[in-house]
């Protein structure tokens, strides 16, 4: 018996090593774990540092001036193209510098326009790609990847700050990037007409407007939920007095904690807290979870890069059994004496919950999500949990309308300059509504959608 035992642990450990071998070979095309020439930084940082968290991703066929689809962050089809995207920043360095681009030329050949949602700066670009950029570059907010096509032989990949104005653009010859060349080209064109239907602002003409900014379709159905119950898991309420369920609470935290058995827990009016020899959890009655740990572990000295420390992010994510049905981006990341701070918007079918000062305020944090590495482990992980069934509720069809939305806003403002234009949810009492959302220099100003006759 022991025998058949040891081939039977030999043959799972070569399965295991051929699993690995393969994930690396789809991944990192042989230039990893297992390569004998490991580079500084694989794909999959690259990635992640780069365009893992764009706001969106737009596919331009052409066939209509200013016409876009933005597909579905949440699909098959987004995951591939930013694996793809990848693998092409990795190659910049082979490929010739663009010092000067017409953004206008955009909309003379299909491509696929990202739109970051938070700004990168030049260095990071250079450190990722490997190339050289200017100290004064501006930060980069969008990205174009243009295959070659028949009018054009090169291949663009173009980097544009928030005035659209390019800050570092390459190009490479159809001819050394074919097979890239295909797969991108396959993107735009085997994408069916609907989905998220956008226009450009810079093809529309509208001048009031800073940059690039994709605006809904006013001839395009929506559906989506316009209005949903704001709830938080694990609370009570009887006769108007909100307590937590510390029964089902103690299922979620789980996976946080490494015994849960040698838990101690107080429990307070507005809070429960939980702790063991080095973490400690909470939860209170505005439906925030905080985890902290209260020791740091040994080698906490050590400092990581921003990618390495957004994988330890990633992994930690993983713990969190309710953080599958939140769809999240990133929204700011700073780093300050060593620890890496980043903070992330919370998304409902691709549309932000608008996290404003008074929401900040009345939930004491600053994002919906944030989280803080120091050394190479997750220190602080702070959020407001959500009931995910509350969320599920059937969607009604209805079309918008941006141009009533902007007469709205220039009732009380005579001029502005707008940097973005977009539906969202922002939060009532006791509700979440879906409303417009106009951000300028002064802030956001937020706009219901108001319903005439089955229009906005």
């Amino acid at each position: 018996m022991s025998g058949k035992t040891a081939i039977k642990s030999m043959i799972l450990a070569m399965l295991i090593l051929l699993s690995l071998l393969q994930i690396e070979r789809l991944w990192f095309e042989n230039h990893g774990l297992f390569s004998s020439a490991v580079p500084k930084q694989t794909a999959e940082q690259a990635l992640q540092e780069l365009v893992m968290e764009p706001e969106y991703i737009a596919l331009y066929k052409g066939e209509t001036k200013g016409e876009y689809h933005v597909i579905d962050s949440a699909g098959i089809l987004f995951g591939s193209i930013l694996k793809d995207t990848g693998r092409i920043i990795r190659q910049l360095q082979k490929m010739s510098v663009i010092s000067h681009y017409d953004y206008q030329a955009l909309f003379e050949q299909p491509h696929i326009l990202y739109h970051f949602s938070v700004p990168i700066s030049a260095e990071v670009l250079a450190r990722i790609a490997q190339i050289k950029m200017p100290k004064e570059a501006a930060a980069i907010t969008g990205m174009a990847l243009v295959p070659a096509g028949l009018a054009e032989n090169r291949f663009l990949m173009l980097f544009f700050d928030e005035d659209a104005a390019l800050v570092k653009g390459f190009a490479v010859l159809k001819n050394d990037l074919s097979d890239e060349n295909e797969v991108f080209s396959r993107y735009i064109s085997g994408q069916a007409s609907g989905g998220d239907l956008r226009l450009s602002a810079r093809q529309q003409g509208l001048a009031d407007f800073r940059g690039e900014v994709l605006l809904p379709a006013p001839k395009q159905n929506y559906i989506l939920p316009q209005e949903w119950k704001w709830e938080a898991p694990y609370l009570l309420e009887t006769d108007g007095q909100v307590s937590i369920d510390t029964d089902k609470l103690s299922e979620y935290l789980f996976f946080f904690v490494k015994n849960p058995r040698i838990l101690w827990n107080i429990l307070e009016e507005k809070r429960v807290r939980y702790g063991d020899s080095s973490t400690l959890l909470e939860y209170n009655t505005k439906g925030i979870f905080t985890y902290r740990v209260a020791q740091a572990a040994e080698g906490g000295d050590a400092v990581l890069e921003a990618g390495e420390a957004l994988k330890k992010v990633n992994s930690f994510m993983n713990k969190d059994s309710l953080l599958s049905n939140q769809e999240i981006k990133l929204a700011a990341y700073h780093s300050e004496n060593g620890q890496h701070h980043f903070y992330f918007h919370y998304y409902f079918r691709g549309h932000r919950l608008i996290w404003n000062e008074k929401m900040a305020e009345h939930y004491g944090v600053k994002y919906p999500l944030e989280v803080v590495v120091d050394g190479e482990q997750v220190v602080l992980y702070k959020r407001l949990l959500i009931q995910s069934e509350a969320l599920l509720q059937q969607g009604v069809r209805f079309r918008v309308n941006y141009e009533e939305v902007l007469n709205r806003f220039y009732q009380t403002h005579d001029q502005a300059v707008i940097r973005d234009l977009f539906l969202a949810y922002f939060a009532g009492k006791g509700d979440v509504r879906l409303g417009w959302v106009i951000e300028t220099a002064e802030g956001e100003f937020l706009y219901s959608l108001k319903p005439e006759g089955g229009q906005q």
